[in-house]
């Protein structure tokens, strides 16, 4: 009868150290697929904020284009404008300063 006792405590304790392992394996399996979820959702994340960063990129860039193409037309109108002015005058005002030279 403690024979009987003694394997029945053994074979408990050999159960016992089986499920132990089975747990230990089980708790490695979960804190590594935990990991992996984890390193999943930090990519995910990156690669979204990468993707907002270049679109807001983008689009700064094509508001800066934008505007230095408004500038230079903006530019280029005033230049046209006091061009024309001067078409208009500058032989006017060469004289006027010639004479006032001359008469100086």
């Amino acid at each position: 009868m403690e024979e009987n006792i003694i394997s029945d405590i053994i074979e408990i304790d050999e159960r016992a150290k089986d499920k132990m392992a089975d747990a230990d394996k089980k708790r490695i399996q979960i804190i590594a697929s935990a990991k992996t979820e984890r390193d999943e959702i930090i990519s995910d994340k990156l690669k979204k904020t990468h993707e907002k960063l270049a679109a807001i990129e983008k689009s700064e860039s094509e508001k800066a284009e934008g505007k230095n193409a408004e500038i230079e037309q903006n530019k280029k109108t005033e230049i046209d404008r006091i061009d024309s002015i001067f078409a208009e005058k500058g032989n006017g005002w060469v004289d006027e300063i010639v004479k006032a030279i001359v008469n100086g």
